[in-house]
């Protein structure tokens, strides 16, 4: 864990009287000197370095906007930067028989085909998993033949009432048959080619997402060991009723703020921040993984042409050629 000196702190706080603007509100707004100066020493004391030019402008911005020293800190310490500082990975080789992928569908046969479709062309192997959340579509069940897949059909468990049951019965369907590596990804997911390697850890992996103090990884790819999986479902956090309700324990986490917004704005539970809150509680590292680009609601196709990334997200299957 990164702790400030007292001497880092007490500068810190000199800063804080000496550089803030008076304001009616009980958080200081900042000159741009005084924040520059702040967020400097804050990436020398959890980064290690003096702050890039994008990055301290990008600081100074949202601490003139309200941001706090503190959650300033916390971002830093959700970077792919420090957290690789932290826990170094350990990368793997690997084969079709050591991967189990999985997609939930709901709706969207037409994109899944897609998905689909290019995961056989790179992995022709790999064990998949197909379940259908709520969606009688008998599209579903012909699209997991064409493609290999074991499929389950149950009832809708997206709904927010039902908190951390869709994750939960993901993994219980991955523990089934368990290979060394659980892969989910979504219907609007392009695998191009196949992974570079792994991570061979008890972790979490794919592309980091976070607001300030809340980190998890975005939902159009999730990577984790066996060893993994079994410690979340072990643990029973996934079956805490306190997921169905996030907004009643909002004041306790930040992780079931977020819940609680996704849940007010579309009524639905949330794969990616149940997830991140239960590895958290945990203490399993959510780790970046670059040989993926996921980012939520891109309402344009990423350009990977030059094949850097193994997989992206989202993709619009229907804007690609044939």
């Amino acid at each position: 864990m990164i702790v400030i000196t007292v001497c880092k702190f007490n500068t810190i706080l000199k800063k804080l009287s000496t550089n803030s603007k008076s304001t009616d509100s009980d958080e200081p707004s900042f000159d741009s000197d005084g924040a520059a100066s702040i967020v400097d020493e804050l990436y020398k004391e959890v980064l290690g370095r003096s702050a890039d030019d994008q990055g301290l402008t990008n600081y100074v911005r949202h601490m003139q906007q309200g941001m706090t020293v503190l959650e300033v800190k916390q971002t830093l310490r959700c970077s792919a930067e420090y957290i690789v500082r932290q826990t170094p990975l350990r990368p793997t080789h690997y084969t079709d028989d050591d991967l189990s992928f999985f997609m939930g569908t709901y709706k969207d046969a037409e994109r899944a085909e897609g998905a689909l479709s290019r995961l056989r062309q790179h992995y022709p192997n790999a064990a998949l998993q197909i379940r259908s959340d709520g969606d009688p579509d008998p599209a579903n069940e012909r699209l997991s033949k064409r493609f290999k897949a074991n499929y389950t059909e149950g009832e809708r468990l997206y709904p927010i009432e039902n908190g951390g049951a869709l994750v939960a019965k993901t993994f219980e369907l991955f523990l089934r048959q368990p290979r060394a590596f659980f892969l989910k990804i979504d219907p609007d997911t392009s695998i191009d080619r196949r992974f570079d390697y792994l991570l061979d850890q008890v972790a979490v992996f794919g592309s980091l997402q976070h607001t300030r103090a809340r980190l998890s990884v975005q939902g159009g790819f999730t990577g984790a060991t066996r060893e993994t999986v079994e410690k979340i479902v072990d643990s029973g956090l996934l079956l805490d009723p306190r997921l169905r309700n996030p907004k009643k324990y909002q004041d306790q986490s930040s992780y079931f703020r977020r819940m609680a917004m996704r849940s007010q704005r579309c009524g639905l539970s949330s794969f990616d921040w149940i997830l991140g809150w239960a590895s958290a509680e945990l203490g399993i590292p959510i780790l970046p993984f670059d040989e993926v680009h996921c980012r939520w609601k891109a309402n344009i196709n990423f350009s990977n042409d030059d094949l850097k990334f193994a997989l992206t997200h989202p993709v619009y299957f229907e804007q690609l050629s044939k």
